[in-house]
């Protein structure tokens, strides 16, 4: 997932990277996998972890932006 082309500190910059992560969780973990239920509790907890993961991560980065570090 790229992000350079971003201000991350701006909040419309750190809003984009927050709906690509979540774009990104769902096509890691898939839409509608399975027509079970232990299958789609399967996905929603892959997509919750990979969110709270992608979050963990945003989080680093924009303060490495606000110090002023310049990503390529």
């Amino acid at each position: 997932m790229r992000f350079v082309d971003l201000d991350l500190t701006t909040a419309q910059g750190a809003e984009t990277l927050q709906a690509r992560l979540k774009v990104a969780s769902r096509k890691v973990c898939g839409v509608g996998v399975g027509p079970s239920l232990n299958d789609r509790i399967d996905q929603r907890r892959c997509i919750a972890e990979t969110e709270a993961s992608g979050q963990r991560a945003m989080v680093t980065l924009v303060a490495r932006a606000e110090a002023g570090e310049r990503f390529k």
